[in-house]
């Protein structure tokens, strides 16, 4: 299957296409995974993404519907290569089904490849994003990030399984989350809403403020002047006191 390689611009665009195909139902775009990476991969290898700590993107599909594009995050690697591949759990925790993939593709160093499907790859939810370096990739890329957080684990394979196959994977690495995001066009999916944001504080008048201070300012004043007047010391140093504290 051919795949064709996009600029930015281009690359939404086509799946803004996809998304309004006339005759079809409302549909969702939505972006699982990430294409962030830090470490290289050998050759013959293939991944993935088991679990994805709390409070970051997921590579898990939130709805049945069709894998339409992918991205990833190439390193300064000349001929590296990548292929995106979808996996779906089995009742064994290490064994996951192939569900689909892209072709080889060969990447462009240091900057970010995304790559539109000629054929959509159908998901369900629940599926996970993985990837296989190819064993003819001239050179590591980039394929995964290293975290702090055990919440994130991606499983290992040597291999290039295809689809249809249900191979075993060793167990989860923890802290790694592999640089791949996909584009999942899904019909009648509304993505999560925004969390709410929490209403400004309205700033004090200060022109209200001021108003109210001189007028306590000018009343003082007025007290001290009689208070002076009848010789009355200890009230004198008293009404001093306010008007210091008020600033006045």
């Amino acid at each position: 299957m051919s795949r064709s390689r996009f600029a930015s611009a281009s690359f939404s665009a086509a799946l803004l296409c996809v998304a309004l195909l006339p005759g079809s139902a409302p549909a969702a775009t939505v972006t699982i995974g990430e294409a962030v990476g830090t470490n290289g991969c050998t050759s013959g290898s293939t991944f993935v993404q088991d679990s994805t700590a709390s409070g970051t993107a997921g590579y898990t599909v939130p709805a049945s519907g069709q894998i339409v594009g992918w991205s990833h995050d190439a390193g300064p690697g000349i001929g590296s290569k990548l292929r995106l591949k979808v996996f779906r759990r089995t009742a064994d925790p290490a064994v996951f089904l192939v569900v689909g993939e892209s072709a080889s593709e060969a990447l462009e160093p240091n900057e970010l490849n995304e790559f539109l499907l000629s054929s959509p790859i159908d998901v369900t939810a629940g599926d996970l994003l993985g990837l296989t370096v190819p064993a003819d990739s001239a050179e590591q890329p980039r394929c995964a990030n290293n975290t702090s957080s055990t919440g994130n684990g991606a499983r290992f394979l040597s291999g290039d399984p295809a689809p249809g196959t249900s191979p075993t994977f060793a167990s989860p690495s923890p802290g790694q989350r592999l640089n791949i995001s996909a584009t999942l066009v899904a019909e009648g999916f509304e993505p999560p809403p925004p969390p709410p944001t929490t209403p400004a504080t309205p700033s004090p008048d200060s022109s209200l403020t001021t108003g109210i201070e001189d007028a306590a300012c000018t009343k003082l004043r007025k007290k001290l002047k009689k208070a002076k007047r009848k010789d009355r010391k200890k009230k004198v140093r008293k009404l001093r006191r306010k008007l210091r504290r008020l600033g006045c």
